[in-house]
Parts: C-alpha cells; sequence; structure tokens
C-alpha cells in the first residue's frame, strides 16, 4: 500500500508508519542518531526527504552485504 504525504515534516507517529515500525523504535533509533530528526519546542519532527535518505543508505547497506555470486 503506498503511502500518500503531503506534508514534509512528520511527527513521531505519521513518521513510524511511513517506515512500517514501530513508535519506540522510531523513538530509540532518533536519540542514538540513526534516524534524522528535529526537535521543534518540545516536538520531534521527521523530514520526508531525510526518511526517504536514510532507508535509501540503509539498502545500500544491505545490499553491501550481500553475498555475490560469480560466476
Amino acid at each position: 500500500m503506498a503511502v500518500i504525504v503531503y506534508k514534509r515534516l512528520l511527527d513521531t507517529t505519521e513518521a513510524a508508519a511511513y517506515l512500517s515500525i514501530g513508535e519506540t523504535k522510531l523513538y530509540e533509533w532518533a536519540k542514538r542518531g540513526k534516524v534524522p530528526s528535529l526537535k521543534l519546542d518540545s516536538c520531534r519532527r521527521f523530514d520526508v526527504n531525510e526518511l526517504d535518505e536514510f532507508v535509501e543508505k540503509m539498502k545500500a547497506e544491505r545490499d553491501k552485504k550481500k553475498p555475490t555470486m560469480d560466476k
């Protein structure tokens, strides 16, 4: 199912749904700096563009770890 995003900054609930992970995991990752986020006053927000970059980075790291099958 595709998620259509109409705004750039997502709250934690929206960002967790966008990444298909739980909110607790997202908070842990944000606290450790694994996933980019920003705080606006006391609210944590996630930039959709940065989340997309995060996903691409994770995919690239995964692909590096895959064994290649040389003929």
